[in-house]
């Protein structure tokens, strides 16, 4: 996995495993908010990259169908996206999304189209890249 998706997962793995020894309502409760918001957080980073001139058309569908399979964060109004009754059910949902956005960011790296990689957040790196080299000209 890619360094984006491998913190994802780690992040992930990490609140599983202090959840395995809490059951108590507002404990799990609070494990709940965490994983909504790495949900929250790929679905931002993945959306943003996707919808960047030059992104795969093919791709970017898949990006999105992907989104509407597994995230609970990212649900347009009238979608039958996922109800979680469980929060095992939610840990394999996003697990599922973790996985599913990594194989399709591996199909844009392998691509090398200029702009792209692995990581969803390098289109807006370049970005800000341009506008620290523009700062330095000014100086």
């Amino acid at each position: 996995m890619t360094e984006y998706f491998d913190s994802a997962a780690e992040e992930l793995a990490t609140i599983k495993k202090k959840s395995q020894n809490e059951k108590a309502g507002l404990v799990l409760h609070g494990f709940i908010k965490q994983i909504e918001k790495i949900d929250a957080k790929l679905v931002w980073d993945v959306s943003l990259c996707s919808e960047f001139e030059g992104f795969p058309e093919d791709l970017r569908t898949r990006v999105h169908q992907t989104v509407l399979k597994w995230s609970a964060a990212a649900q347009p109004v009238g979608s039958q996206g996922p109800c979680y009754e469980t929060y095992e059910e939610h840990v394999r949902g996003i697990e599922s999304l973790i996985s599913d956005l990594h194989t399709i960011f591996h199909e844009l790296a392998e691509r090398q189209i200029k702009g792209f990689g692995d990581d969803p957040r390098t289109p807006l790196r370049i970005l800000y890249s341009r506008a620290e080299e523009k700062r330095e000209a000014l100086v």
